[in-house]
């Protein structure tokens, strides 16, 4: 029997396995049926947490909906952290896990009970070059760029963080919103790895955002 746990960053939930105790190895086709949320155990998701690697203390693999395996994850990388340290994997408040990204320092705050109440991660700074995001586009940046999506002008800032990310702020119906999410996701010719898409909204200095991940579709939150 394969032992496993559930974990949340702001809604953003994971199946999470040790693999610090031995290689989980699971298909694609495996990866999607675990994460399926009527049949079965149902996630935005599936980690594992495996030895460290090139000087870290320990390793972050996560794979989407799809099987399909991304960079990065800010929720997940938190998830990871809490994992680490209340299961003993790690004894230090402040350690190194690897990603897709490299190696990034985690940074935890302990509760009354001992236990990891909060997680700060350094992702580093934002990736802008459109080579690097990568999104089609000329120039050192590509922010604020006009493009029309299924007949809606848009103006659009592509970022990555480890994975490619477009954020719109333009003010949309949820009509709208609800259709170019994975209009924009799956645009190849527009972001040649796909990309997660957030709709922002800035509003009394909060802002509120509406993700459609790559490879997963509607969630709850996005860490990065």
């Amino acid at each position: 029997m394969t032992q496993f746990w559930k974990y949340h960053g702001i809604g953003n939930d994971f199946v999470v396995f040790d693999g610090t105790k031995g290689e989980h190895e699971f298909t694609p086709e495996q990866i999607a049926f675990m994460c399926d949320r009527n049949f079965g155990i149902g996630s935005d998701g599936v980690i594992y947490v495996n030895p460290g690697q090139d000087g870290s203390d320990v390793t972050m693999r996560i794979f989407n909906t799809d099987g399909t395996e991304p960079e990065m994850c800010g929720n997940g990388i938190r998830c990871v952290a809490k994992f680490a340290y209340d299961m003993g994997i790690v004894k230090k408040t402040e350690f190194s896990i690897h990603t897709g990204r490299g190696n990034l320092l985690a940074q935890c705050t302990l509760g009354p009970d001992g236990k990891v109440s909060s997680v700060k991660i350094d992702m580093g700074a934002p990736i802008l070059e459109p080579a690097l995001v990568p999104v089609s586009g000329d120039g050192d940046r590509f922010i604020d760029r006009p493009v029309t999506v299924a007949g809606i002008p848009l103006r659009i800032n592509a970022v990555s963080m480890g994975n490619p990310h477009c954020v719109v702020f333009d003010d949309l119906t949820k009509e709208q919103i609800d259709m170019l999410g994975p209009v924009l996701e799956a645009d190849r010719g527009l972001f040649p790895r796909k990309a997660n898409v957030e709709f922002a909204k800035v509003k009394d200095r909060k802002i509120d955002i509406r993700v459609f991940e790559r490879g997963v579709g509607w969630t709850l939150a996005c860490g990065t």
